[in-house]
């Protein structure tokens, strides 16, 4: 399964960056690759070109990457099909990132799997929000695909 900087805990329990010893980290990264099972990413995003940028990253690494281009669509797919993540643009039409999550939470397991939000804000309150709205983590755009990556193995 998927794990988010972590190691064998649930995803997100200890983010990368968070030993302050090089050693300790290249210990850590190191670990996380031995570890590393690809799984099912889920990503909801509206343009065409995030979407594809998105799909190459995570495909990279092995991942089955399951793409869908409004907040309703996500939900229909999560429904359909259990990611082991997903990541989710805010910015959506109809259906938002921060409703689509909400839906995701309330699905089946959906309590369980992580949720990565992207934003173009680095407003405190749109923070907060995905936050309360049951994200896991949350990352502004210009989204860097390799820290992306590599905060998800």
């Amino acid at each position: 399964r998927l794990q988010m900087a972590s190691l064998g805990g649930g995803i997100g329990s200890r983010l990368l960056g968070v030993c302050s010893d090089s050693v300790t980290k290249t210990m850590l990264t190191t670990q996380r690759r031995e570890n590393f099972i690809p799984g099912t990413v889920l990503v909801v995003g509206a343009a065409p070109t995030f979407r594809g940028l998105a799909r190459s990253a995570f495909q990279r690494d092995g991942h089955d990457v399951v793409l869908a281009a409004t907040g309703e669509d996500g939900c229909r797919v999560f429904g359909e099909r259990v990611p082991d993540l997903v990541v989710v643009d805010l910015g959506l039409p109809v259906v938002d990132g921060y409703e689509a999550c909400e839906r995701f939470r309330t699905r089946g397991n959906g309590a369980r799997i992580p949720v990565l939000m992207l934003t173009g804000s680095d407003d405190a309150d749109a923070i907060s929000r995905a936050y309360e709205a049951g994200a896991t983590d949350l990352q502004t755009k210009p989204v860097n695909w390799q820290v992306l990556r590599e905060r998800v193995r």
